[in-house]
């Protein structure tokens, strides 16, 4: 019983240091954005879009609706995955 535990334990660990890290990255969270429009003291009209930019990348875009008289806009901004290298989103503080 104890070889087979001890042979069973040998190949567990030996699997782990010639697999490597077995972890997957976790995808970064986006913000989620909700707001209303105004220009020059009036609400936007239907269809204005709306961008959030971050150091030049543009992170996350809509367009605005009419919700109860006001413009209103709600959407994604994405997150920068630290893992590509690639630019791919807002990075924490921007």
């Amino acid at each position: 019983m104890f070889k087979r535990f001890f042979a069973a334990l040998c190949v567990a660990l030996l699997g782990s240091f010639v697999c490597g890290d077995v972890t997957s990255a976790v995808e970064p969270m986006p913000l989620y954005v909700i707001g209303t429009a105004q220009l020059d003291g009036g609400y936007v009209p239907d269809g204005t879009t709306i961008q959030a930019y971050c150091a030049g990348y543009l992170a996350g875009q809509t367009t605005t609706f009419t919700y109860n008289g006001a413009a209103c806009f709600a959407f994604d901004v994405e997150g920068d995955d630290p893992d590509t290298e690639t630019r791919d989103g807002c990075r924490p503080g921007e």
